[in-house]
């Protein structure tokens, strides 16, 4: 497999064959419950987001917000019809504890698998990432090993499957952390890195065979250089997020989870 995705996009490897329909469903249900026990065991309390059918933007996102400003020190929320999704903030994050954060729910979902519900094949593939840190890099560490992988990309690329691709393959397969994104491609209400405006403090989790599945950003506390920010074309999205005059100075951060992405990683299920 590791020969595969050197060559080919992540998102076009499967990791194992399609499993029953019941298989697939028990799996769901099983990863999504026991996502939510790790965040109500972390204090992270619920928040009932309006059915939206599409990944978080401004209802969701503007219904945690709210939260965290009426004195919630943490909540979660999810949604989505045929793309679910799940999203976090609390208030006092660092990015490094963001990382971590991402790191610590990708390995006790993994954990808690059985070879019965995934298949011994998957169990050992997993092993291995359960009992290694995962590399963290900086988008700039990135682009450099990128350029000595013969890439020619400029400060600013958003990366694409084949990117992600190469440095999973150079970082042994494992799941990657990738910082400080530049200003242009991240989202809208990320925090402005203050030792280095070019780049906000956030982090991109990228797995092998899904791609970016886990992304976390710290929210901008500065009202005013929010507002006099451009909003790129190419940036995701975080609408909703920073929106508040209320709550722009509450420091905090969130992390956005495409379900479908994990269960892709986990087990080959696209939902």
């Amino acid at each position: 497999m590791s020969s595969l995705l050197a060559v080919r996009p992540i998102g076009m490897a499967r990791p194992a064959a399609p499993h029953p329909i019941h298989r697939r469903i028990e799996v769901h249900d099983h990863v999504v419950h026991r996502i939510r026990r790790l965040l109500q065991r972390a204090g992270y309390a619920e928040v009932s987001i309006p059915p939206d059918g599409a990944l978080p933007h401004s209802a969701g996102r503007l219904r945690l917000e709210e939260a965290i400003a009426d004195g919630s020190d943490a909540v979660y929320g999810e949604g989505g019809a045929t793309d679910k999704w799940m999203e976090t903030v609390k208030r006092d994050m660092t990015l490094s504890e963001l990382c971590t954060f991402q790191e610590r729910l990708l390995k006790e979902v993994a954990v808690s698998l059985s070879a019965d519900q995934i298949g011994g094949g998957n169990v050992t593939r997993l092993d291995r990432m359960l009992r290694c840190e995962h590399p963290r890099m900086t988008y700039r560490d990135a682009m450099a090993i990128l350029s000595r992988r013969g890439f020619d990309l400029e400060f600013g690329a958003d990366l694409d499957a084949e990117a992600e691709g190469a440095l999973i393959y150079h970082c042994g397969n494992l799941p990657i952390h990738i910082t400080h994104s530049p200003v242009p491609i991240a989202p809208h209400g990320a925090k402005i890195d203050r030792s280095d405006s070019q780049v906000v403090e956030g982090v991109d989790y990228v797995l092998p065979f899904s791609g970016r599945t886990f992304g976390g950003w710290l929210r901008e506390t500065d009202a005013d250089l929010l507002h006099r920010r451009p909003t790129s074309p190419t940036g995701a999205s975080m609408e909703g997020c920073g929106v508040l005059s209320t709550e722009n100075a509450i420091e905090r951060a969130g992390v956005s989870l495409s379900m479908g992405r994990l269960l892709y990683y986990l087990v080959g299920l696209d939902q």
